[in-house]
């Protein structure tokens, strides 16, 4: 077993069935070593979908509640929705969770977590489900294009919109939701690996032949290494030496057919390499120089990585976001170089973006 590599081993315990992954990491002390922080953060991984899914759940009841006009409760649960997202602590059990007593988690939202967390549904969702089943067909149907929201897409229902045809001369889209619609048939394609390594190569050549001394780096699924990614996210380091928005946005002229947000250090896009390729959203981002590591490391994943990785700061009394990591109530965050100072920072051994799962 020693002999094994330890990128063979991390691979073990990333895909192994979770029922036999404790037996695996208690095979050896080096095993043991080598995985700890990795098995941990599978652990954390497997509970935290019970968060995620009472989060859907709270936001599904107050849009339904909204749609019944009752506002009292639909802002209930938004605001229990809401509270759940910042409570970074995998629930599993309903007497510890009461004793946390989380604001804007009532009674009602409690006999909800609870009721799910026994029986893994809940009554009235069920019920208020096969109520509006015909309003929801639509609704996921228009929310399937990007820039139109829940609440934008139950706007333009409530208006008559019922089809795509009723959405694109009935409903006041702006030009972002219309570029969605135009883009639609390439935006819900997944980008595969090798295409993914393209556009790395081409938006590469083109900063070398322009700019000199850039550091930039293509984050998310991409940099994880995953088999597939969902869009494209640039980060750009920003010196001051470095390119306004406005410039990058000329550079990429030959590969962005569209904006569809700018910012002064964030701009939301669609790319395409050439006529005969599909077209993809890209990100990009301008990140000042102190906060380049928090920035990689945020930006890189993946969300579950990005929990646990919060968590852990919270359990050491610091805070930590993408623009730094903070004791206390200190305002200066904790100086780092690169990623690994960070993980020193929260006392964790170092993980490879491939095993940020």
């Amino acid at each position: 077993m020693n002999k094994l590599s330890n990128d063979v081993v991390k691979n073990i315990c990333e895909y192994l069935p979770f029922d036999d992954l404790e037996n695996f990491i208690q095979s050896s002390p080096l095993i043991y070593t080598l995985c700890h922080d990795l098995y941990q953060l599978r652990i954390f991984k497997e509970k935290m979908k019970i968060n995620e899914n009472l989060i859907t759940i709270f936001e599904q009841l107050s849009d339904y509640y909204r749609w019944e006009g009752d506002k009292f409760r639909a802002g209930a649960f938004d605001k229990s929705a809401e509270a759940l997202s910042n409570y970074n602590i995998p629930i599993t059990d309903i007497n510890t969770f009461k004793k946390v007593k989380i604001e804007n988690i009532g009674k009602s939202s409690l006999d909800i977590i609870d009721e799910y967390l026994k029986t893994g549904q809940v009554k009235r969702l069920n019920e208020l489900k096969m109520k509006y089943q015909d309003k929801i067909n639509v609704l996921t149907f228009f929310t399937s294009f990007y820039g139109i929201g829940i609440k934008e897409a139950t706007k333009f229902y409530d208006r008559g919109c019922r089809t795509l045809n009723d959405l694109w001369h009935k409903a006041s889209l702006n030009e972002s939701q219309r570029l969605g619609i135009l883009w639609r048939k390439h935006l819900v394609l997944k980008i595969n690996r090798e295409e993914m390594d393209r556009i790395y190569l081409a938006i590469n050549s083109i900063f070398i032949k322009h700019i000199n001394m850039i550091e930039w780096m293509m984050v998310g699924s991409y940099r994880r290494q995953c088999p597939q990614s969902s869009d494209v996210d640039v980060l750009i380091k920003r010196t001051p030496l470095s390119m306004t928005m406005d410039t990058i946005v000329d550079l990429l002229k030959s590969v962005l057919v569209a904006i569809l947000a700018k910012g002064h250090s964030k701009l939301m896009g669609i790319m395409r390499l050439s006529p005969h390729d599909v077209a993809h959203r890209i990100d990009i981002r301008i990140i000042d120089e102190p906060s380049w590591p928090y920035g990689l490391l945020y930006f890189t994943g993946s969300k579950n990585f990005n929990q646990y990785s919060r968590k852990r700061a919270i359990e050491l009394g610091m805070t930590l976001n993408e623009y730094g990591l903070y004791q206390g109530y200190d305002e200066t965050s904790l100086f780092a170089k690169t990623e690994r100072d960070i993980f020193k920072h929260l006392q964790l051994d170092y993980l490879d973006p491939k095993d940020r799962i």
